[in-house]
């Protein structure tokens, strides 16, 4: 999934306008994971495609330096970069530049915060259509940055739902394709996939035509609503005994999910009297098309007063190869903490 040239000015305009505006916080991009088990981090960009491989990164923490690190992959919003120097520290600034970041005039410089975008989903009211049949309205909720596999490309990039115009799809082999999007400023691109379940779980021609190949068009309407959370991706469903012994009383711990070394999701743990049930949905955009390698890790945490501060109590959990996405469901990934030292990872079927 790394970075190509394979998509114009324009299309990266438009397809990571919603995530820079969602996740990034002033002029630089940041440190999103400190990974000290691999010695690497990973940085969300300020601006898709800034960070090129090899090159050398400059952390910040409110103006004085904190390290030096070479850019080992590039993503199309995200970076993984092996650390030379320093200690840098979740809420960095990352810059190509020796030059401390300067802050924003009047603005008081505060540690990022990674919460959830406040808009993680949206509601459409969309017109379906196939060849020669009726049209027919229907409700379509999608991620606010959908996933889409450019034709001819390897990873996946995100398109911003708001700036979709249609779908051209086709029906054969009794399944669903979505074959191109084309975005309301007229640009169009041919696709591999996209990861949007309500797309192919819901829309089929009429009953007498599905055993042939029929082409149509799901055409964007109006937008319904914006839904807090995020709708396609994988579950990671925990489950933690509680005589499990890799958590001790008293103590806080953050679980925290790679996929392909690449950060993608963390939570924080207590061990509690009963059994404790939490679930996370990992976002489409941090996965490959194919296969995926996931790798869980548990690390012991001192809460300070705006932050947890990470110790060098660092386990690993598991790893597991996984399966591609699924069209028509999320899949789950299960991780159960058992009595005394087990764990248990693994795909539902």
């Amino acid at each position: 999934m790394p970075s190509t040239n394979l998509f114009s000015r324009s299309f990266l305009k438009y397809s990571f306008a919603f995530l820079l505006a969602s996740q990034f916080i002033g002029a630089a991009s940041r440190v999103r994971d400190v990974n000290l088990s691999r010695n690497q981090v990973t940085v969300l960009m300020q601006k898709a495609g800034e960070f090129g491989m090899g090159k050398k990164v400059y952390f910040f923490r409110g103006g004085k330096s904190t390290g030096t690190g070479e850019i080992k992959q590039a993503f199309h919003t995200k970076a993984i970069i092996r650390i030379l120097s320093g200690s840098p520290q979740v809420g960095d600034d990352a810059t190509l530049s020796a030059k401390a970041p300067k802050k924003a005039r009047g603005k008081k410089e505060n540690r990022v915060s990674f919460a959830a975008a406040t808009v993680e989903a949206q509601e459409f009211l969309v017109e379906l259509q196939f060849e020669g049949q009726e049209k027919f309205d229907r409700k379509l909720t999608l991620n606010a940055a959908v996933a889409a596999q450019i034709k001819g490309g390897t990873g996946f990039i995100a398109l911003d739902a708001a700036l979709i115009r249609d779908f051209k799809i086709e029906w054969r082999e009794n399944a669903l394709h979505v074959l191109q999007v084309r975005l309301k400023d007229g640009s169009a691109f041919d696709v591999e996939k996209i990861v949007a379940r309500d797309v192919y779980a819901k829309f089929k021609p009429s009953a007498e035509t599905r055993s042939q190949s029929v082409v149509g068009t799901i055409t964007f309407k109006k937008k319904l609503r914006d839904l807090k959370n995020l709708y396609d991706g994988i579950n990671l469903v925990l489950h933690i005994a509680p005589q499990n012994e890799r958590l001790e009383s008293g103590k806080l711990y953050k679980l925290k999910a790679y996929c392909n070394e690449l950060f993608a999701a963390e939570t924080t743990l207590r061990k509690g009297d009963k059994e404790v049930v939490q679930t996370l949905l990992l976002n489409p955009i941090d996965l490959a098309p194919d296969s995926n390698l996931f790798e869980l890790r548990m690390v012991e945490v001192d809460e300070k007063p705006d932050f947890l501060l990470e110790t060098d109590n660092n386990q690993l959990v598991g790893m597991l190869e996984g399966e591609k996405l699924l069209n028509e469901k999320n899949p789950v990934l299960t991780v159960k903490f058992l009595h005394g030292q087990g764990i248990t990872f693994f795909f539902e079927k």
